[in-house]
């Protein structure tokens, strides 16, 4: 009677599936400092909220931005900025649990996920924890150096937010914590949205004067010259580097 014959062929795949794993880790993941990145806590956040909505439970954003961090690139070069960002990393990195995500998103911004928050006054204490974390002594180059930490607060009850405008409210919330002379914390309120809005409704207000009166000519051999305008960006950021800070906080870099 006729044989049965089978062939398996087998093929090692234990690389491939640890390159695919590699890549999946850094397209979530800061490269420096191995927080989860931007991409990956804004789509945390959006999750969270819906979430939030069906249990009607409290989301708070933490948005963390080290203070006078342009002087560590500045005394230290870049490698000195890298070494003490990933210093800050780890310090965060130990605030994590089940309710706490921290997160790099860029240059020296940090921020801190909070779900199930209970109340403001959880979010606040824990913006007090992560600048008293921050703010303990680092030992780089032989030397001892601190450094301090700004905190806005963007808080929602119930999911009712999106995840971009609890990242502006919150970026907002800490540029004028860092008005305030920084080290400090700053809640995004009912007074803070109504001052942002006046200034934004004064910038558009004088854009459109200055669009009327500082107009060129296209016909004309000769041009009008237009007045710079004086509605700058507020702040800018790229890589670990950053503008010098207007603010000057009780504790900088040393």
């Amino acid at each position: 009677e006729g044989n049965l014959m089978v062939t398996v062929v087998a093929r090692d795949i234990s690389e491939r599936k640890e390159l695919e794993g590699r890549l999946a880790h850094q397209a979530t993941h800061d490269t420096l400092t191995g927080l989860a990145n931007r991409g990956a806590a804004i789509t945390h956040l959006e999750q969270v909220l819906v979430q939030a909505e069906r249990a009607s439970t409290d989301t708070a954003l933490l948005f963390i931005d080290l203070d006078r961090f342009k002087l560590v690139n500045d005394s230290h070069g870049h490698r000195g900025g890298d070494a003490l960002l990933t210093k800050v990393a780890e310090r965060m990195r130990g605030l994590s649990s089940a309710h706490v995500m921290p997160a790099r998103f860029g240059g020296d911004e940090f921020v801190i996920i909070l779900t199930n928050a209970g109340t403001i006054e959880v979010a606040v204490r824990l913006g007090q924890q992560v600048i008293s974390v921050i703010e303990q002594s680092y030992e780089m180059d032989n030397a001892t150096h601190t450094i301090s930490a700004s905190v806005g607060i963007s808080y929602v009850a119930a999911g009712r937010a999106t995840a971009l405008g609890m990242v502006r409210d919150a970026d907002h919330a800490v540029y004028q914590a860092k008005e305030r002379g920084g080290r400090c914390v700053q809640v995004f309120d009912d007074a803070l949205r109504e001052a942002v809005d006046t200034r934004a409704r004064t910038e558009w207000i004088y854009g459109e004067r200055s669009n009327e009166t500082n107009w060129c000519s296209t016909t004309s051999r000769s041009w009008m010259p237009r007045r710079a305008c004086c509605a700058a960006p507020r702040r800018s950021c790229a890589g670990n580097t950053r503008r010098a800070d207007s603010s000057s906080p009780t504790r900088s870099f040393l």
